[in-house]
């Protein structure tokens, strides 16, 4: 099985998505006023959007890549003047 490379793109949904579920939760049950909610949600958006800043800092910038150079033609001979000259004589 080919390994692929770590996708932060769902990696930061998922904790995001995590914190509403969380946030949720603890709404139901109670745990928090709503005031102490509201600074829990924003502390979760707030690290979301750290986790993003961090995953485009840190994610290399694709090389530009060349293609390798065809070889070159040899040159097409083209006859001399002088010896068509010399042909015709």
């Amino acid at each position: 099985m080919k390994r692929h490379p770590l996708r932060w793109e769902g990696l930061v949904f998922g904790a995001l998505f995590l914190g509403v579920v969380i946030t949720w939760l603890v709404w139901t049950l109670g745990l928090l006023d709503v005031h102490q909610l509201a600074y829990v949600a924003a502390a979760t958006l707030i690290i979301a959007g750290l986790l993003g800043i961090a995953a485009s800092v840190r994610r290399p910038t694709p090389a530009a890549t060349v293609p390798p150079a065809a070889p070159a033609a040899a040159p097409e001979e083209v006859p001399d003047a002088s010896e068509e000259v010399d042909a015709q004589s």
